[in-house]
């Protein structure tokens, strides 16, 4: 009798143990199917900002001297209409001159709303605004208005131009 306890003892503990774990790896997989909706956000408004400047030659609007930031946010729905989420561009142009012609975007996107986002992603690319080659000024630049970096995250440790 008391063989039997031990065996339906350990046996309820193993249970549990196997349950907790099951719940954790759940969890996770949740979490990670959030993550990948707010980096499909995020690049989304990768694609809104490229867009933009594609149309305009006055976007990102001129700002005043000394400041390079410039942020936007636009809302982000699916495609009945409801809202999804938000994504929030800020755009660098301290390198939007001579030698380099770069804007440095960050893009976040967040799933869910302002007051209960449910998950946030960045994205960090630079787009290459030189219409001529750096090294042959005569050549035209095959990367003109196009992403030539892309990183998960924050600003990266370095950019594809060196000692900016």
């Amino acid at each position: 009798m008391i063989a039997a306890l031990l065996v339906m003892t350990m046996l309820l503990i193993m249970g549990m143990a196997f349950l907790s774990q099951k719940s954790a790896q759940y969890e996770a997989v949740v979490k990670s199917g959030l993550a990948n909706q707010a980096r499909a956000i995020a690049q989304a408004g990768l694609v809104d900002f490229k867009l933009k400047v594609a149309k305009s030659r006055s976007f990102p609007p001129p700002r005043p001297k000394g400041q390079t930031l410039y942020s936007y946010t636009e809302d982000f729905s699916d495609i009945d209409g409801r809202p999804h989420g938000f994504y929030t561009i800020t755009c660098d142009s301290k390198l939007d001159r001579t030698p380099y012609w770069l804007l440095q975007v960050t893009s976040e996107g967040v799933l869910g709303s302002r007051a209960e986002p449910r998950a946030r992603f960045r994205i960090y690319g630079e787009l290459d605004l030189s219409s001529t080659l750096r090294n042959a000024p005569s050549q035209p630049n095959p990367t003109y208005r196009q992403w030539i970096l892309f990183r998960d995250g924050d600003l990266p440790d370095q950019s594809l131009i060196p000692n900016y």
